[in-house]
């Protein structure tokens, strides 16, 4: 196995583009919501890597959705594009809402510190009771 040391450099948020978004593997678990969130294509270098984009709740909350295509996965695209997002709009905290069969999804966000939702936390009542959400103060 050949170890690649990545560089993401170019990393740009573009007009959101549905028929992209199409072509990510298991696509279909986002909770798109297309007319009430403000969606992107993630380009690197010219290249299409995946979507991201947020929805708010009734409270201003924002609640992360982000896809990165199957090809490239596992660079660091994941991490860059949601802190390219959060800087873009000033996010102190985001929120992501999981599902607990997805555990790579799970285990991603982890591993860039988002923590599971306790309690404490007041957020609105739109989880599934096949969610987890987490969050992530930046």
């Amino acid at each position: 196995m050949r170890l690649v040391n990545y560089l993401i450099e170019n990393l740009e948020l573009s007009s959101f583009d549905n028929k992209f978004m199409k072509t990510i593997k298991d696509y279909e678990r986002m909770y798109l919501r297309e007319k009430e969130g403000t969606y992107y294509t993630i380009i690197d270098d010219n290249k299409k890597i995946g979507i991201i984009g947020f929805n708010t709740s009734k409270d201003n909350k924002p609640f992360l959705q982000i896809a990165i295509h199957q090809d490239y996965r596992n660079i660091g695209y994941f991490e860059k594009s949601i802190k390219t997002l959060v800087k873009k709009y000033k996010f102190k905290r985001v929120f992501s809402d999981i599902s607990k069969k997805n555990q790579v999804a799970i285990e991603v966000h982890e591993k860039m510190g988002f923590e599971r939702i306790t309690d404490d936390i007041n957020v609105d009542k739109r989880l599934y009771n096949v969610d987890i959400r987490m969050y992530k103060d930046f």
